[in-house]
C-alpha cells in the first residue's frame, strides 16, 4: 500500500524504556508545578515521582539549588523560547531558570537517567550550549555569565556544563 513499515519509523523501545520516559515526563510536570521544589516536593508530588524526589532531596547540592537563595529572584519553569542562534531558528523549553539583578542566571536541566555518565554526553553539551546562547539573547546577558547545570535526579548529582 506504499505505507512505510511502522517498525522502521518507530523502532520498538528497549524493555523498560517507555516506562522510564513516562516517569521522566511525570517528574518534569511535577517539578514545573513547584516554585521551590526543595520546600514543596512532599505536598505536591505522589507515587513514583514522590519516591524519586524523596531520594533526590537527600542530596544537599540539589536541595540548595532548588531552595530560595534569599533576595528577590525570578524563576522560570518549563519556559518555552524561540531565538535565532548562530543564524538558525531555535525553539526549546528551559526546565528551569533562576535569575535576578544580584545573581548570575542559572539554567537548570533535569535528567532522570539512572546514573551520571563519566563524561557529559555530546547531546547534553550541545543542548546546554544552545540554551545558554538563547538565554543570553533573551536576557541580554553575556554568555560566560550564565551558569548551566544538569541535575541528575536519580543519582542526586548536579553537573556544571
Amino acid at each position: 500500500d506504499g505505507e512505510p513499515d511502522a517498525d522502521f519509523i518507530y523502532p520498538s523501545f528497549a524493555e523498560g524504556r517507555a516506562e522510564s520516559l513516562t516517569l521522566g515526563r511525570q517528574v518534569h510536570e511535577s517539578l514545573a508545578g513547584m516554585e521551590w521544589p526543595a520546600l514543596e516536593w512532599e505536598e505536591k508530588s505522589d507515587g513514583e515521582v514522590k519516591e524519586m524526589l524523596r531520594e533526590t532531596m537527600k542530596a544537599e547540592e540539589i536541595r540548595r539549588l532548588l531552595s530560595p537563595p534569599g533576595g528577590t529572584i525570578e524563576v522560570w519553569r518549563e519556559k518555552a523560547f524561540d531565538a535565532i542562534v548562530e543564524g538558525a531558528w531555535v525553539s526549546g523549553v528551559f526546565d528551569r531558570v533562576h535569575f535576578s539583578d544580584e545573581l548570575p542566571p542559572v539554567i537548570i536541566d533535569f535528567k532522570t537517567d539512572a546514573s551520571v555518565p563519566k563524561e557529559i554526553p555530546g547531546a547534553h553539551r550541545r543542548q546546554m550550549g544552545i540554551y545558554r546562547k538563547a538565554l543570553s539573547l533573551i536576557l541580554d546577558v553575556k554568555e560566560p555569565e550564565i551558569q548551566a547545570k544538569l541535575v541528575y535526579l536519580r543519582a542526586g548529582r548536579v553537573v556544571e556544563v
